[in-house]
């Protein structure tokens, strides 16, 4: 079985004039997907999808991988590539868990 790693973050607002975490989450889900990346460092990430249910946001996001990728491989087959169109990357996603009440964020990463 494969270990899953949970981080907890206690998000506080930088000061009076910040939105919620909870209203950026709503604004950006509502945006389309190609105005949800952003420049992290040498990495790019999106939004994948947000839910609001029960008072809680559910968010997933996908990091875009740049350079190598995955491949194909079998115990009776040579290693094969994945052949993937010029405009699309190999992503890695992550989910996170924000509950507004307590201000803490659950961020999934394996």
């Amino acid at each position: 079985m494969g270990i899953m790693k949970v981080y907890a973050y206690k998000v506080s607002l930088g000061d009076e004039w910040t939105h919620s975490l909870e209203s950026a989450f709503r604004v950006a889900g509502e945006a389309p997907l190609e105005n949800r990346l952003r420049q992290l460092s040498s990495s790019r990430i999106r939004l994948e999808d947000v839910v609001f249910s029960n008072n809680l946001v559910f968010a997933n996001f996908v990091l875009f991988r740049s350079g190598s990728g995955p491949a194909i491989v079998s115990d009776s087959s040579h290693l094969a590539e994945i052949d993937i169109q010029d405009d699309q990357y190999f992503g890695e996603d992550t989910a996170c868990l924000y509950d507004p009440v307590t201000r803490y964020i659950l961020i999934q990463y394996n």
